[in-house]
Parts: structure tokens; C-alpha cells; sequence
């Protein structure tokens, strides 16, 4: 059972989302004075709470769309992280604000429903927001807001009415008077009841009107292979669209985490250039930004002022200069890198074509929670690159094709015995780029098998089929009596950690020598 009191699932969005350190080196001094852990009050204090509680969600309320980047404290029940970078969306008629993202991940309905909203009155200079307002509503839970107060030691003291917000000079909004924002599942039992996270010391600041782009009519964009090898050597790839016009050189594609967002530069001769620190607008849950990082043999660091590109005569390749440097999105103040590629270049797509994909690698069981681990390349036999949005797999266990139900996996809406490539059900089912990790329910095996699926035109060609074996007593064979040759960590949902925090919970990946590996989850001490 991965349920526990409070729910990670929306904690470890923002882990994977958020930022890790290029090579190790660390960028922030972004730490808290003293950590508190915010405990639980007892389930006889949460159980029907005396809040006047909504009928159902908000869902899109009228008005124009204002950007507000937060930041806050998030906490966990195991340990709290600053966040500088949330991402707030708030209509407003000048009395009556709605808000989406003020309980980051908490207001949507991973099954497919809209996001929630939530509703604020203005008051003098501050904007009341009731508890009891519906942050997610379907057959299996309804979660609420709460607003609560605590103490140093995070004991919850005490359950609000409402939360204010203090509207500053420059139209800032802040939380004030210790308000805590708690997510919280009503439930028939109190052993069902309970908080699923707390959010606090917000600061909220409007980001005033976006400057977006788009490829210029009549001129159809290319599609590119982006390559590349991130900050632990892994290869990275991606399709991006690309389009010269007059002078102007625009790219999609280029920020990982918001693979649509269009932005533009110039070129000249055979050389394209775009403005360093463009925001990344459209990225889940965080704002972020983009631009190259030089990095010498003593591991320091500088940011430069343009994305260079140079290009072949016939544009059929680009390559990022210098070649050595790292494209990197970072958080918006630019203290934390969140992903990095050096050695980036970009090839002509021709499109698609019925090909053997890649065999998946890396299979590895965590034996404490059920868990296979692997990879699905984004590449054919051959090595070259294939459409991830045309990949799928299939497990079989024992040689039979095994099939996910939604009886044993709840999160699902319907069964499920091919998986595609970027499929997540935020619970059993992790998807990470090309690392997956599943959860299995009640599996009795002897053998796992994984293939890949590649699915162009209607015809569907298969993978070599990957084997993790175990032995009789249920332990693999495959790792037994092997030397370590690497550690790593990743957050639940796969993204790898340069260095975890204390009291985050991570996936360790032990690598042996003979490139195997050994996956359990750990709180880090």
C-alpha cells in the first residue's frame, strides 16, 4: 500500500519537476532557518470537521488570465522545501479572485478532470478565501481545503474559517497570520479521513503580460531529432520543430518541459541565435527558464547572454556552440538547474517508418514494493531515433501478456495489457522520459519480460524481449554476489537526484559492474 496519511502524489510531482544541480555543483542557498515537520493532528480532531464544506469543484470561472509566480513552503508530514517558482493562475473582476495553483498538484483530478479553482472575496486591501472549498471530486475521494495554524513544533493548533491574503503596493498577495493551506479527505470513518499536504509562506507576484511567439503563416516548420547527453551522461532526445523566415529563426521544442512553447531569434549566414533567460510559460505547475551554461575543467559555471546555433548549408543540421556548453532550464531566479544536455545538435527529421525498435534495457526489481524498473529507448536497432509518441510496451509475465485491470489498479479507467510510451496513471504506472517504473498488485512470478511496440501507419513491429529472471525464493539471480559501481537516486516518479534532501523519499539505484541494478525506496537520512 503506497497510501499513507499524508499523499505523496502531489508532493512528488513537484520533486520531479523541481530542480537538481548541474554535475553536483550546488546553485542555492535556498534553505530553510529551521526545518519543521508539520504533524497530523488526530483523527478524531480531523474527522468531520465543523467547516461548512462546498457541493462541488470550481471549475473554469470566467475572467481573463493573470500569471502570478508563488513562492512557498510545502510540506509533506516528512520533512518541508522552499519553492521559488510555482506557477498561479488568477482571474479576477476587481472584487471576486479565483485562483489555480495555490495547493500546486492539489486541484486536479488525475483521471482526466479540469482543474480546480478556488474562490476569494476582496476585503479592504486582502482577499478572503473560505475553507471548505472542493479541491478534487470524483467516485473515489472528494478532497477539501483546509486552513489551519501550527505551531513550532508542527502541531496543528487550530482549524480557520478562511485564509487572507495581503495585497501589496506592487499588487503582490501574501499569506499572513501563520495561514496554512491543507489539503483534506473527508471520509464516512476516521481511519479514512486525513491531510494530504500543507502549503504556507506564500508570495504570490504578478508576472505581468507574456510576450509569446508563433511560426510565421505560410512558412511550414521542419521537424528536427534534438540530441544531446545530459549532466550524468545519459542521451537525451526529443523531436522539435524548426522554421528560418526572413531573418528570423523560431524553434519548438527547445524547453523540454514545455515541448510547444514557440520562441524566436535571428540568423545570419549560417549561424541562429535566441536570447538567453526566455521564460518557459507553459511548463507544468513551475515557471522556468532556458538558456546555455559554460562550465570549465573546475566545475564553475556562467551563464551566456544567447543560444547559439550553427547550421549546415542545407539546414539539415544544427549545432549548439559552443559544443562543450549545457542548455539548461533552470527555476526562474536562476539559482537551480533543472535540466541540462551539452553536446547538442539537431538532424532533419524525415518522419516516420516502420522499424525494430530497440530492445528495453536496464530491468531491475524493488523487491520491497513490487516494482519493475527499465527503459524504453527512443531508438531503433540501428540507433536512430524513433517517434516516442508512437512507442508502446507490453509485460509478460511468466509468457503471458499480462494485463493491468482496473480491479486490481484503481487509478486506471480501463484495462490495460499495452502501455503507451508517455502513459502515467500518477500512482502504479511512472512515467519518466524514457525510465518506467511499475508497481504490481498481487504478482506471482518466475520470469518478466518487457517489449517495446512501434506503431507507424497501422503496423506494429516489436522488440527484442527483455528478461528480468527471478529464482525460486523470489530474489533475482541477477544481482547476487556482484561489485557496485555506482549509486543513484531518483524521485518516485523517476527523475534523477544529484542530491536528495534530507527526509526526501527516493528510488536508489545500486549499479553493479557488470551494469546491472538493484532498486528499493528510501527516506534519505
Amino acid at each position: 500500500m503506497k497510501k499513507t496519511l499524508l499523499l505523496l502524489g502531489f508532493v512528488l510531482a513537484t520533486i520531479a519537476a523541481n530542480a537538481q544541480t548541474l554535475l553536483g555543483t550546488p546553485l542555492s542557498s535556498n534553505t530553510t532557518q529551521k526545518e519543521r515537520i508539520l504533524k497530523a493532528p488526530g483523527k478524531a480532531a480531523l474527522h468531520k470537521l465543523s467547516v461548512p464544506k462546498d457541493e462541488k469543484p470550481i471549475y473554469n470561472p470566467e475572467g481573463e488570465d493573470e500569471a502570478y509566480i508563488m513562492a512557498y513552503t510545502e510540506n509533506n508530514g516528512f520533512y518541508e522545501k522552499q519553492y521559488t517558482n510555482g506557477k498561479v493562475t488568477v482571474r479576477q473582476d476587481g472584487t471576486t479572485y479565483y485562483f489555480n495553483g495555490l495547493t500546486p498538484g492539489g486541484n486536479r483530478d488525475y483521471r482526466g478532470a479540469e482543474e480546480s479553482w478556488l474562490k476569494g472575496e476582496k476585503v479592504g486591501n486582502e482577499i478572503v478565501i473560505k475553507a471548505g472549498q472542493v479541491l478534487v471530486q470524483n467516485d473515489a475521494k472528494t478532497l477539501y481545503l483546509e486552513i489551519v495554524h501550527a505551531d513550532e513544533d508542527g502541531n496543528v493548533t487550530s482549524f480557520e474559517k478562511e485564509a487572507r491574503l495581503a495585497i501589496g503596493e506592487q499588487g503582490e498577495l501574501t499569506t499572513q497570520n501563520g495561514d496554512i493551506f491543507a489539503i483534506y479527505e473527508d471520509a464516512e470513518t476516521e481511519d479514512e479521513a486525513g491531510f494530504f499536504g500543507f502549503f504556507y509562506n506564500m508570495k504570490l507576484q504578478p508576472l505581468g503580460e507574456f510576450v509569446r511567439f508563433e511560426f510565421p503563416k505560410g512558412v511550414k516548420p521542419q521537424t528536427y531529432v534534438f540530441s544531446g547527453t545530459d549532466a550524468y551522461g545519459a542521451k537525451t532526445s526529443r523531436l522539435v520543430k524548426v522554421a528560418f523566415s526572413d531573418g528570423k529563426f523560431f524553434i519548438s521544442g527547445l524547453a523540454s518541459k514545455s515541448p510547444e512553447e514557440v520562441y524566436e531569434g535571428t540568423y545570419s549566414g549560417t549561424t541562429a541565435s535566441i536570447p538567453s533567460f526566455q521564460i518557459v510559460k507553459d511548463a507544468d505547475l513551475f515557471f522556468y527558464r532556458i538558456a546555455p551554461v559554460s562550465v570549465d575543467k573546475d566545475m564553475n559555471y556562467e551563464y551566456l547572454r544567447t543560444i547559439n546555433f550553427n547550421f549546415s548549408a542545407d539546414r539539415k543540421q544544427l549545432t549548439m556552440a559552443p559544443a562543450e556548453a549545457y542548455l539548461c532550464e533552470t527555476t526562474y531566479d536562476l539559482k537551480e538547474f533543472v535540466t541540462t544536455a551539452t553536446g547538442v545538435t539537431m538532424k532533419y527529421y524525415a518522419g516516420d517508418h516502420a522499424t525494430k525498435p530497440a530492445m528495453p534495457t536496464n530491468l531491475d526489481w524493488d523487491e520491497l514494493n513490487s516494482a519493475l524498473v527499465f527503459n524504453i529507448p527512443t531508438e531503433d536497432v540501428d540507433g536512430e531515433y524513433i517517434n516516442a509518441e508512437k512507442l508502446s510496451y507490453r509485460i509478460y509475465v511468466d509468457g503471458k501478456r499480462y494485463t493491468f485491470t482496473t480491479a486490481l489498479y484503481d487509478h486506471l479507467t480501463q484495462d490495460m495489457d499495452e502501455i503507451p510510451f508517455g502513459f502515467t496513471d500518477n500512482y502504479d504506472i511512472v512515467n519518466n522520459g524514457t525510465l518506467k517504473v511499475i508497481y504490481f498488485h498481487n504478482l506471482q512470478a518466475k520470469k518478466l519480460h518487457v517489449e517495446s511496440v512501434y506503431t507507424v501507419d497501422g503496423t506494429a513491429t516489436t522488440s527484442d524481449r527483455a528478461l528480468y529472471d527471478f529464482d525460486p525464493t523470489g530474489i533475482s539471480r541477477n544481482t547476487a554476489d556482484m561489485k557496485v559501481a555506482d549509486t543513484r537516486y531518483y524521485s518516485i516518479e523517476g527523475a534523477q537526484i544529484a542530491t536528495p534532501a534530507k527526509g526526501t523519499i527516493v528510488l536508489k539505484a545500486v549499479i553493479y559492474a557488470n551494469g546491472k541494478r538493484k532498486v528499493t525506496k528510501e527516506i534519505v537520512k
